[in-house]
């Protein structure tokens, strides 16, 4: 009877586990590196984008791995009475996550970061290339 009991814990332990989303966070993002290829960038941050689109610019190619990246947790607690008179109360937290890119020219990783990330820079190219961008993940966005 104790085997039943192990295997059923394990394989909870699986289905809880093994189901969590795949996101990026901030620790993932200190080993990038301009220049990387589309390869070394997935393998540094231990997961594949979410979505790859490709834009012209000045009559340039440029790929983008949009990425989604954890920015920060929201939490909330409810307080419920209970049947003797007391309360219990229960706690969640809801991850708040936002939109990163990779930029790539000519398979090599040009620029990252958070969509607003792009206006601010100091290249002019890239600043360009900022309302494309945004357009993609926001105007075609349901």
């Amino acid at each position: 009877m104790q085997i039943h009991y192990t295997l059923f814990f394990v394989a909870m332990a699986f289905v809880l586990f093994g189901c969590e989303p795949e996101i990026m966070t901030y620790q993932k993002l200190r080993t990038l590196q301009k220049g990387m290829s589309h390869e070394q960038v997935a393998r540094e941050i231990t997961m594949n984008p979410k979505k790859r689109d490709t834009i012209l610019v000045d009559g340039q190619s440029f790929v983008l791995d949009k990425y989604v990246i954890v920015t920060s947790q929201r939490t909330s607690t409810s307080t419920y009475p209970s049947g003797s008179g007391g309360t219990w109360s229960s706690t969640s937290a809801t991850d708040i996550t936002n939109i990163f890119v990779c930029l790539f020219e000519k398979d090599k990783l040009r620029y990252w970061g958070m969509i607003g990330d792009y206006s601010k820079s100091d290249d002019e190219q890239i600043q360009r290339i900022a309302p494309f961008i945004h357009d993609i993940y926001f105007k075609a966005a349901p």
